[in-house]
Parts: structure tokens; sequence; C-alpha cells
């Protein structure tokens, strides 16, 4: 029998929308990201000795190295972390090539006079999940990158150039003219440069959550471990409280000890209409199973184990009885 090919599962990325950069790995072709898989590998190499690095961001790369660069990322494989400035080329391609700015270009002329941080950190907190994390990520490294001009030489005025039509640009069909644009742009990204630590801070609203409206009540369907500390670490059948639900399908949840985190709606069941009335009538055996799972997760099992059993004993002593 034909052996099957994974790279049939490829989704092309570049030029498409940035959801699409979230929903593919190299690995597994059926997944839900807050970051684009070839990211942070990346990032994770700026952060360690690429912020030191001079015109890491303007250096000239070949046009034949960005061309074989987008086609991997088109096969959904990992950029090479070995040649730092080529990677970042890449990308930096990769999100002029977007369809879409990340924030909406919409709100454009909102910031044609004057951007106020507080306005950008509230369009900011207004995206979905993916964009809010990436800008977070890449926020905070740029702000260590000039916190180092000393050692890199590199301003703000050599970031603002490709940042600014990252960050937005005019939407199809747009009156605003190009010169325009492009001030706006500027002042955008200079805005977000200068206060970035201020604008990123708590991006997801996590401190708020436990105080907002709860959506509906879910519980998780698979476990999660931590792959990013904007993930809720959570147990098979923890029940948790959704806030917020963007239209990628994440939801910032929190549960009944106050966790909060993102966690994929693909990973969430809805509680039925008899749950949630078992679960507002009191002390309940779910309500221990989710002790259990916060506190001492490890004895999750066993305790599953006698629940199972105290329910076949539900279930014997009903037949008992119509007998």
């Amino acid at each position: 029998m034909a052996r099957e090919n994974p790279r049939e599962h490829c989704r092309s990325i570049v030029g498409e929308p940035f959801q699409l950069s979230t929903l593919v790995s190299p690995t597994n072709p059926d997944v839900h990201l807050t970051l684009p898989y070839f990211f942070p590998p990346i990032l994770s190499v700026l952060d360690q000795s690429g912020y030191k690095l001079k015109n890491i961001w303007t250096v000239e790369v070949m046009a034949e190295n960005i061309t074989k660069g987008l086609a991997s990322l088109n096969f959904n494989y990992y950029l090479p972390t070995n040649d730092i400035h080529n990677s970042v080329a890449i990308i930096l391609e990769y999100f002029k090539a977007l369809p879409e700015s990340l924030l909406p270009g919409d709100d454009m002329t909102k910031f044609s006079s004057k951007v106020n941080p507080d306005e950008l950190k509230d369009l900011i907190r207004a995206q979905p999940a993916p964009v809010r994390q990436f800008l977070h990520d890449f926020g905070l490294h740029l702000k260590k990158v000039l916190d180092n001009t000393s050692v890199n030489g590199v301003t703000p005025f050599s970031l603002i150039p490709f940042l600014g039509p990252i960050l937005m640009k005019p939407p199809a069909g747009s009156s605003i003219v190009p010169s325009q644009a492009k001030s706006i742009q500027d002042n955008i990204a200079q805005c977000f440069l200068q206060n970035a630590a201020r604008i990123l801070e708590d991006v997801h609203q996590f401190l708020d959550a436990p105080r907002q409206k709860v959506i509906r009540r879910a519980r998780v369907i698979n476990g999660v471990s931590a792959k990013g500390e904007e993930y809720l670490e959570a147990s098979r059948g923890l029940l948790v409280h959704i806030v917020r639900e963007d239209e990628y399908g994440w939801c910032t949840v929190y549960t009944s000890n106050r966790r909060v985190g993102l966690m994929h709606n693909t990973n969430l069941k809805n509680l039925s209409e008899d749950e949630e009335k078992e679960m507002n009538s009191g002390t309940n055996v779910d309500a221990l199973m989710d002790v259990v799972r916060e506190h001492v997760p490890e004895l999750v099992l066993l305790f599953e184990g006698m629940n199972d059993e105290i329910m076949k004993l539900r279930d014997a002593l009903e037949s008992v009885k119509a007998d």
C-alpha cells in the first residue's frame, strides 16, 4: 500500500489571511495555535542573541532566498535559524503579503490627527487572540531591541518603515491617499514602539476575566499542558467559565480557582441544560471533582473511578426500585 505523503496536507499561507498560519504546523495538519508555527523558534533566537545584531531588520537579502523561504512557509516547514537575517527578511515579507493588516484598516481615519496610546491599546485588545499574542511577543521584542540601541545601533526610525504597514494599512478601495496613509502608519508604529510595555500589558485582559459576565460554562475535553503563558493548563473534565470568544474560536476562560487563560472551543464541551441545573443546585460530585482537578490533578483518575462506581451503584438501586 502506498504511503501517505504528509506534504499533501500542506496549506499555502503566504498571501492568505493571518488566521491560516495559526492552523498549521510541520508536525500536525490540524492544530489551533495562538502564534504562527514558524514564529516562536525565530523569536527565541532573536531574544537570546539576535537583539544585539546590527541592521538585522534592514539588511538586504537576496530575492532568491526570500522566494525560497516563502515557498518553505507554503509547505509548512520551519524557517532555519542558523541565518537569522534571512529568516527575519522572510517573516517580514510574509507579513507584507497579508491581504489585511493585523489591525483593521477601517480604523485608520481615527488616527489621522493623533495616535493615543490608550486608544491603540484598546484597539489591540479588541482583536482576536492570535493577533493580540503576536503583537505582544513581537512588540516586547522590539522594545528589547530599542533598549539595546547602544549595542545594535537600531533606532525607531529604522523599525517604523516596515512596522507601520504590518500594524495597519488602508482597506481595499479606501480613499486615503498613499502619503496620508504612510503618515498615519508612521505615527501608529512610533506610538506602538514608544509605549509598547504600556500598550501590551495584560493584552488578553486576564486580570479582569473573573469579574466579567460569563457567556457560558464548559468542560475541557482533553487535558492541556502549558505550551505558552497565554494557554490555560487544564486536566480533562475541568469546568471553565467562558467570558469571551473571538471569531477564530479562542475563548478567554477562568476556573473556580480563578486561574485564567486561553482555550480553543474545539477542546471545550458546553454544559447541558441539566448539568447547568445540577451545578446551580448546590454541592455535588462535579463540584468536588473540580476541586480535585485544580488542587490534586494526580488523583483525578482515582476520583473518576470512584465516581463511575457510584454511578453504577445508583443505576443498580434504581433497577431494584423499579422491580
